[in-house]
């Protein structure tokens, strides 16, 4: 349903008074909803075919970390047949269910998942047995990638012994974790030119049954997007910890998200190529926007300092800009409740909101480079 357009030209100052206060009852009554919203809490097998539907539980927690793992903690009764079912270790590998099994949590669009870790039976002063689990969320999937030297050659032979990749970070970044998905999945003897521009995948490459895919991203579009360049450098390392860095100093996100039956379509063409029920859909977003103009600095006496960032010759460094001048404040600005533009960063608290706060800052690191080599022979 569509919010009537109001007119506010042609209203008294009283009648401007009583349509604001409407919009604000109503916004109001929107969030309160959304706040009773339980979340949903669904339990698959470890072959990710929904088992259960938690309507009720004793506890629940969820921590989604921006570029590492979370955990989802959920406790509840022993009693309570999901609770036998999680419990039945060898049932389950009998039935065929796997032995391990996972989790969603849904709320309000935003969707958490993860794979079970470890679970404890407690049992209090008065007889009482609960079943506390456990679950990291799918992030700590990425931490388990090896990085092969190259992973077009065998195992027997591996030449050169470092692999190198260099290009936009999220090209880079992407194509990396999927030479290694595509070695562990299926043969890759012959490569496209560009893996990650999926009009190549209809040539060999079937991702239909592959537990983790990536969301394409090819070089040109990375190449028009302005993202900083980057040299990924591997020798059998594992992904996550070769992409930390580059992580941090690009500003990019890892975003996860677990695609099931009835779900948009993760990219154009998806479902074309191919992409199983239960697969962890892979992307790399810059959420930061500190190439477009955003607060990267600033002191208490004059609030934040805008500036926008701009790479120098060797698309590696930056510089940073300072924008002068009153912003254009974006229409948006007005109509997220629950986050600001990233451009636009602020936040507010009241003097009497009786809020802790605390406020961090981290100086610069690693000033010096030193750069070696030899001399060219007289």
């Amino acid at each position: 349903m569509t919010a009537p357009v109001i007119d506010y030209d042609t209203l008294t100052l009283q009648e401007k008074c009583e349509a604001i206060w409407e919009v604000t009852a109503a916004e109001e009554r929107r969030l309160a909803k959304m706040q009773r919203t339980q979340p949903g809490v669904f339990i698959f097998d470890g072959h990710q075919r929904l088992q259960h539907l938690l309507l009720e539980v004793a506890d629940l927690a969820v921590e989604d970390k921006e570029n590492d793992t979370g955990s989802i903690t959920l406790s509840i009764p022993f009693e309570h047949p999901v609770a036998q079912w999680m419990n039945d270790d060898i049932g389950r590998i009998k039935r065929g269910e796997g032995e391990f099994f996972h989790i969603d949590v849904e709320h309000n669009g935003i969707r958490v998942t993860g794979r079970y870790d470890e679970k404890t039976v407690k049992k209090d002063g008065m007889g009482q047995r609960m079943l506390h689990v456990t679950f990291l969320t799918d992030y700590e999937n990425l931490k388990w990638i090896d990085v092969w030297s190259n992973p077009f050659l065998p195992a027997i032979f591996q030449f050169p012994r470092i692999f190198l990749l260099a290009g936009p970070s999220i090209w880079v970044l992407k194509t990396a974790l999927l030479l290694q998905l595509w070695r562990i999945n299926s043969s890759i003897w012959q490569i496209p030119d560009d893996p990650m521009n999926p009009s190549t995948w209809l040539d060999g490459l079937d991702m239909s049954n592959w537990d983790i895919v990536i969301k394409p991203t090819t070089f040109l579009q990375d190449m028009a997007a302005g993202t900083t360049w980057s040299l990924f450098m591997s020798r059998w390392g594992k992904w996550h910890d070769r992409a930390e860095m580059i992580l941090k100093d690009a500003e990019l996100s890892v975003v996860t998200r677990r695609y099931r039956k009835g779900d948009p379509e993760p990219w154009p063409g998806a479902f074309l190529t191919g992409i199983k029920d239960g697969a962890l859909v892979v992307d790399i977003v810059d959420k930061s926007g500190h190439m477009e103009g955003a607060a990267n600095g600033g002191t208490i006496f004059d609030g934040f300092t805008r500036t926008i960032r701009q790479l120098i010759g060797d698309f590696i460094e930056d510089a940073e800009t300072e924008l002068t001048g009153a912003p254009t404040w974006p229409s948006k600005f007005y109509q997220d409740m629950f986050g600001t533009p990233k451009g636009f960063p602020f936040v507010h608290f009241p003097a009497d909101s009786g809020i802790e706060t605390e406020f961090t800052t981290t100086p610069s690191k690693g000033v010096i480079i030193n750069a070696g080599g030899q001399s060219a022979p007289e």
